[in-house]
């Protein structure tokens, strides 16, 4: 790891709206990153947590939007995470807009996913940081869901779960699916 002058250690969360905290209540400190970093607060552990969340935001696509979701994933991973100060730990949620913004005729290949992740994961490695991946959350519901598109997300979902990829992985999609129907959030 690479510590600061303080000794502390920083986790950055690399991510989309999830991580950057869409829908999450104005000002009140309620992301997912945030609620990890009271965690390890209370832990007494000498761990920052740094939200490198952007909405929109994808992991190999630059759109339209790219001027307001900034620079995918594998581009600004020098800015966003390798810069910085103490980062240890790579927690990597990104992927669910390349599937949904895809041509629902053609969506994106899990496989074109898997070798991002793989990228990520190497050049994290390559500073001396651990990559921690999380799965991508059920859909179902939404306007752009396609059976297609769930199909792609649960491939992703088992190669993250694999283990042999990462240093650790958070199994988002199995804490917030709806117990009736997997391929939606619980409504709880």
């Amino acid at each position: 790891m690479l510590p600061t002058s303080s000794g502390t250690r920083a986790i950055v969360a690399l991510g989309d709206s999830i991580t950057d905290g869409a829908r999450s209540t104005g000002n009140q400190n309620r992301r997912w990153p945030d609620w990890l970093a009271r965690r390890l607060q209370q832990a007494s552990l000498p761990v920052a947590v740094v939200n490198r969340g952007i909405c929109g935001n994808c992991m190999l696509s630059d759109y339209a939007n790219a001027l307001i979701v900034g620079r995918d994933c594998l581009e600004r991973f020098d800015r966003d995470v390798l810069a910085t100060t103490g980062a240890g730990w790579l927690f990597c949620l990104i992927g669910i807009n390349d599937i949904v913004y895809s041509p629902s005729s053609n969506t994106v290949p899990p496989d074109e996913l898997i070798a991002g992740y793989r990228q990520l994961i190497a050049r994290a490695r390559m500073h001396g940081l651990r990559a921690v991946g999380a799965t991508l959350m059920p859909f179902e519901g939404q306007s752009y869901y396609t059976p297609a598109r769930e199909a792609a997300r649960q491939r992703v979902n088992d190669w993250i779960r694999g283990g042999d990829a990462w240093d650790g992985v958070v199994d988002f999609d199995l804490a917030l699916r709806d117990p009736a129907q997997a391929t939606r959030l619980n409504p709880a």
